[in-house]
């Protein structure tokens, strides 16, 4: 995952912001039951991945939050991680 950081940071950042559209957008826009669907996808996708390769995703998020290079507001991104189970919560 560190041969392309910059691959990385972007796919990262695409990742979130897809995640709070379908997490934020109206009813009239995405049908519900398609966004649930598709922002479960997303969460067992990141939870597959293997322990270093989610640690470099949470770090990625972590500079989002901290950076504000993402459409989603920092709040929200700061809670991507543990939201989408990448972290636990207990930790």
């Amino acid at each position: 995952m560190n041969d392309a950081p910059g691959l990385v940071a972007q796919l990262v950042k695409l990742i979130v912001d897809l995640t709070w559209f379908l997490d934020s957008c109206d009813d009239e826009e995405v049908d519900p039951d398609w966004a649930v669907k598709w922002l479960e996808h997303i969460a067992h996708v990141l939870a597959d991945l293997p322990p270093e390769q989610r640690t470099a995703v949470v770090t990625e998020v972590s500079s989002l939050a901290t950076t504000n290079r993402s459409e989603a507001p920092a709040k929200w991104v700061a809670s991507f991680a543990e939201a989408t189970g990448l972290t636990d919560p207990e930790n």
